[in-house]
């Protein structure tokens, strides 16, 4: 009996013994917690905005530093991919840098909106209220938000809401560029330029602001095809029937007190092919369509002007002849058909090439970009417990069941089965087939080509763009591209396979993106996050 007492007593003293020293080394802080402030802060400046969202998860005593606004991040960190909506309360993306699919949750205010693109880290949703629509800046890092001047202030809105073009493309057909001039939206230097309707109606805010201005700058048959803020002043590239190749003398506009200044940069007009090729029930008009982006350059400041050439495939109809259409034109429109696209002559190889139909197979040491599968059970990962004031960011699956707009490309041809409307008028395709690249001549005010980007990659959408200088990751002189092919050929959803990479040294395109399955409210965008 005395032997079991003892051991009893023994087991007892152990036990108690235990806990003691367990809780004696749990309320003593891991060396590693207590990390100095101002050693974070030395190693915080070179994290991208995810891996410092990942370290202030860590514990609670590194959220504080990672997440300071007033550090900036590493410079020049790779860009997500904003994939086209298929969800009002979040939005998926795609990590160039590692590879995955993660999801943004948005704001409560702005749940339910659509996306409309991107400029400076700042997203831009568009709340859908017929005449009460109202455009928002949100910051999905930081929940921030930024409501815009009512839609109802712009003059021409009213009228679009009252045709048949509001219901099936909403705001979507009437707002087609907004661009910051800083990422700092309290800066007294902050200004906002939009550009709404048919092209024609470009109109200027700052935060705060109740009410668009509108600014009359365009002479008749002329409009504008794109934005850009560099240093402080607002470029608008024009689209001109009687000029082009130039840049305007400045215009002095006025928002709020404060002015900035415009110049016009009137756009190359080019000359399209009447060349065509007959595939089956197809016809693909080789470089029938142009669009046209402004961007800055990251290495040198200088503007650049992009054309992306398409090819146009159209369904053919017993009564149709290949002869008798074609064309297209920028944006869709007219444009001169007399001869071959003025840079183009040598380059007709691009749409004839081999291209990369299939995803690359990563587990032999592709380029990161991973298969998805719509079929398989979604995993989230939170970074950090949204409960408690995350930030809303979530690793995903590349597997992803939500995802279910991620298409695989094998077996899918050269795009022609794609277009799957039954209207005679939608059954449109446009393809990527070349690039060509023209830069501003700051003192001469012309546009003169450049043929090669050097140094830098571009990341081009037209929903939210820019340039990058390269590095391991990033091949020079090349051209990343997401395309929005949201016009009025299109009316329901259709797979986009127009993500891929085209390289200026050789013409070549390479597809190595997944497709996407969108609509005409749907938009790519690349987007680098901040903090702010």
């Amino acid at each position: 009996m005395e032997v079991m007492i003892d051991a009893l007593v023994i087991c007892g003293c152990l036990v108690f013994g235990v806990s003691v020293i367990k809780r004696l080394l749990c309320s003593r802080p891991r060396p590693w917690e207590t990390l100095p402030d101002d050693v974070m802060g030395m190693v915080v400046p070179h994290l991208s905005v995810r891996d410092r969202i990942r370290l202030s998860s860590v514990c609670k005593s590194w959220n504080t530093i990672p997440m300071r606004r007033d550090i900036p991040s590493a410079p020049h960190q790779l860009p997500w991919l904003i994939l086209p909506q298929c969800c009002h309360k979040s939005l998926s993306f795609f990590d160039l840098y590692d590879g995955k699919v993660g999801k943004l949750d948005l704001p409560e205010p702005v749940q339910g909106g659509w996306f409309q693109g991107s400029s400076k880290g700042w997203m831009i949703m568009v709340m859908e209220k017929d005449l009460d629509s109202t455009m928002f800046l949100v910051n999905p890092i930081s929940g921030a938000q930024h409501q815009l001047p009512s839609l109802r202030t712009v003059p021409s809105f009213q009228n679009f809401v009252e045709t048949t073009g509001w219901k099936p493309y909403g705001a979507s057909r009437f707002s087609y560029c907004l661009v910051l001039s800083t990422s700092d939206i309290t800066s007294e230097q902050c200004m906002i330029a939009a550009l709404f309707g048919d092209g024609e109606t470009l109109c200027l805010c700052r935060p705060g602001d109740t009410t668009w201005s509108i600014c009359e700058v365009l002479d008749a048959n002329e409009v504008i095809m794109d934005l850009l803020f560099s240093s402080g002043k607002l470029y608008a590239l024009v689209l001109s029937r009687d000029k082009d190749g130039f840049m305007s003398a400045p215009h002095t506009l006025s928002c709020g007190g404060h002015a900035v200044e415009l110049y016009l940069v009137y756009d190359i007009m080019p000359r399209f092919s009447h060349q065509n090729e007959v595939y089956g029930d197809y016809v693909v008009y080789l470089k029938a369509s142009l669009d046209s982006l402004l961007i800055e350059s990251a290495t040198n400041g200088e503007i650049y002007l992009i054309h992306q050439m398409q090819d146009k495939f159209m369904k053919l109809y017993d009564d149709e002849n290949p002869e008798d259409g074609g064309g297209g034109g920028q944006g869709e429109g007219g444009g001169n058909e007399e001869e071959d696209y003025v840079e183009g002559g040598d380059d007709d190889n691009d749409s004839d090439n081999e291209e990369h139909d299939n995803l690359e197979d990563n587990e032999d040491g592709g380029d990161d970009i991973h298969d998805m599968d719509d079929d398989n059970e979604e995993h989230d990962h939170n970074l950090e417990d949204n409960e408690d004031g995350g930030d809303g960011i979530h690793d995903t699956d590349d597997d992803n069941e939500e995802h279910d707009n991620l298409e695989d490309n094998e077996d899918r041809g050269d795009g022609i089965t794609r277009v799957e409307e039954e209207d005679r008028d939608l059954n449109v395709y446009l393809r990527t087939s070349a690039f060509y690249v023209y830069k501003l001549h700051p003192k001469e005010k012309k546009i003169v080509s450049a043929r090669c980007l050097e140094d830098q990659v571009l990341f081009l959408s037209g929903a939210g763009q820019f340039s990058l200088p390269a590095r391991e990751m990033l091949k020079g002189n090349c051209i990343y591209f997401a395309t929005n092919n949201h016009s009025t050929f299109h009316q329901r959803e259709y797979i986009n396979r127009e993500l891929g990479i085209f390289n200026l040294d050789d013409s070549s395109v390479k597809r190595s993106f997944p497709s996407v399955r969108v609509s005409v409210r749907s938009r790519l965008s690349w987007f680098t996050p901040i903090l702010q």
